[in-house]
């Protein structure tokens, strides 16, 4: 009887040993795939945030991109305009200076009976274009520059009063004719220093 009983505990104990061992294995085998779950759910949720941050940097590295190329491009734009209004300042200087001093000086030694109104009216034309071709011109030039301009526009309008008709001949103040022609020197070289620049930019 005794015996009986303990081979019944035996196997009740082996039988819920086995069951405890069965049950840990079912236990530990769900307790896995839900692990595993959690982890591949994590898993893809962090890939998913990594790729919409990384599509974020593309995002903003092609907008800063763009935004580098659209400045280059109007600063390329805004320097090729300045280089056009210098190019034409230069240009309307150099027409109105070229000739001119030649004209005012011979006209200002003619005898006053060859002195006209309308070439003192044409001269005078070309003074005012000077004027205007200097205002023009002033932003690309440096203060001596500028005050050679004015030197020489006053010069001119000097030499021009012996144009008027009923003037006597030019021929006491070779000073004032020898400064005209040096001043208009110095413009011409102004002139050609500043296309040779621009050329040099191109």
């Amino acid at each position: 009887m005794t015996a009986e009983y303990g081979w019944e505990f035996l196997w009740s104990v082996v039988a819920g040993s086995a069951g405890s061992a069965a049950l840990l294995a079912i236990a530990a085998y769900l307790g896995r795939s839900q692990l595993s779950h959690w982890l591949s759910k994590d898993l893809e949720a962090i890939k998913a945030s990594h790729q919409r941050e990384l599509e974020a940097y593309k995002v903003s590295l092609i907008a800063a991109v763009e935004r580098t190329k659209a400045e280059q491009d109007l600063k390329k734009s805004s320097a090729l305009k300045i280089v056009e209004m210098k190019f034409a300042a230069f240009s309307a200087l150099h027409a109105a200076s070229v000739g001119g001093c030649a004209d005012v000086v011979s006209t200002a030694k003619m005898n006053s009976d060859f002195k006209s109104a309308e070439e003192y009216a044409r001269l005078r034309g070309v003074v005012q274009a000077l004027r205007q071709a200097s205002y023009s011109v002033r932003p690309f030039l440096g203060h001596d520059e500028i005050q050679v301009l004015t030197n020489y526009r006053s010069s001119f309008v000097k030499v021009l009063a012996h144009c008027l008709p009923d003037t006597s001949p030019m021929v006491d103040q070779q000073d004032l004719i020898d400064e005209l022609i040096a001043l208009e020197s110095q413009v011409d070289t102004l002139i050609r220093s500043a296309i040779s620049q621009m050329q040099t930019l191109g």
